[in-house]
């Protein structure tokens, strides 16, 4: 199915008009003699009055474009049933403490200490 490209175009740039915008605030690092630029690090600072106001605007914009989607409902619908439902838990599958025996020397083979039961067992690592 083809779709008309002016109306396509018109709709993105509409979205792509009301975004608000990201400010850059450079910051530098320097590791092991590269430095790296961060321009969002900014945002990091959840309890800064920017970062509050930008969190704000964004969240209006989303909030804005995920309403005036016509599938919204469905798609809605269809998250609810897939969140409702149970999750396998893998917890049972690997030890629940896992420690490292100190070998006397070198040479010496590393053994594990696996405590998930009431008695540790060594398990030797090669």
């Amino acid at each position: 199915m083809k779709l008309p490209l002016f109306p396509l175009l018109t709709i993105a740039m509409s979205i792509s008009a009301a975004v608000p915008p990201t400010e850059k605030k450079p910051v530098t690092d320097e590791y092991h003699g590269v430095k790296v630029v961060d321009e969002y690090r900014w945002l990091e600072d959840g309890d800064s009055a920017a970062v509050k106001a930008w969190t704000a605007a964004q969240n209006q914009y989303s909030r804005a474009w995920l309403d005036s989607r016509r599938d919204r409902a469905e798609i809605e619908s269809k998250l609810k049933v897939l969140y409702a439902q149970d999750t396998p838990s893998h917890t049972g599958l690997v030890p629940k403490h896992l420690g490292l025996q100190k070998a006397n020397s070198v040479r010496d083979t590393i053994k594990a200490i696996e405590s998930s039961t009431d008695t540790p067992t060594l398990i030797k690592l090669h």
